[in-house]
């Protein structure tokens, strides 16, 4: 049973100093995808500590270079044992990535 739904967005500019890019790659840097992920998780483990999830799509559309503004929506689909999670980046009206997550509830003494 659907309990409750939220959306929200943020914004963020990783600058060409980043430690993401570092490496990846010389004279040419590029934002390692997995990493927007990571922010999208990391937003949700501020309201939520759901540890637990499965990946059920991930596409990326655009690389990120330095400088980028992106924005990232986030919509949430709370149910009792679990969330659904879609994401879509941006920058301007590109398209970057798209994810979509189910995250679990897991017990208290679950050890990560």
């Amino acid at each position: 049973m659907l309990v409750e739904k939220i959306s929200y967005s943020f914004v963020k500019t990783y600058e060409a100093n980043d430690f993401h890019f570092l490496g990846h790659f010389p004279n040419f840097p590029v934002f390692p995808g997995i990493y927007l992920l990571d922010e999208v998780l990391s937003s949700m483990k501020l309201m939520y500590s759901w540890r637990k999830y499965i990946i059920e799509q991930g596409r990326f559309f655009k690389k990120v270079t330095p400088n980028m503004e992106l924005i990232f929506h986030v919509n949430v689909e709370i149910y009792a044992d679990y969330l659904n999670l879609v994401s879509d980046i941006t920058c301007k009206e590109d398209k970057i990535a798209k994810f979509k997550l189910t995250l679990y509830k897991v017990e208290d003494n679950y050890v990560t």
